[in-house]
């Protein structure tokens, strides 16, 4: 399974900065409007995998919007939620059976 994450993360970073070459050799003097590279939004009950998401695409060189990263006590977190959205190239959607309910012997 490592393998295969490994093989995703260098295919997402791949990916991130193609689009970054594109956009800077469109436009040399536009600057890019994104702060992150990915959104990663998620079910609570879904935190540890995706801290693990998270902390394995920043340590490959990505940035990434994470709310335990991003969200300070006292911030408005529905308007931290927008300015990440706004601000990242790429929404990353994480599902799994546990944030629908769904478990062994309940699906």
């Amino acid at each position: 399974m490592k393998h295969r994450d490994n093989i995703i993360t260098r295919d997402l970073k791949g990916r991130f900065d193609d689009a970054s070459k594109g956009l800077l050799m469109s436009d040399p003097f536009m600057s890019d409007p994104f702060r992150y590279d990915v959104f990663l939004s998620h079910s609570s009950k879904d935190k540890g995998a995706v801290r693990e998401i998270a902390t394995r695409l920043s340590a490959d060189g990505l940035s990434v919007w994470f709310d335990q990263w991003a969200i300070r006590p006292g911030d408005n977190i529905p308007a931290k939620i927008e300015e990440g959205l706004e601000t990242s190239r790429v929404l990353v959607l994480c599902m799994s059976t546990s944030a629908f309910g769904i478990g062994v012997g309940n699906g």
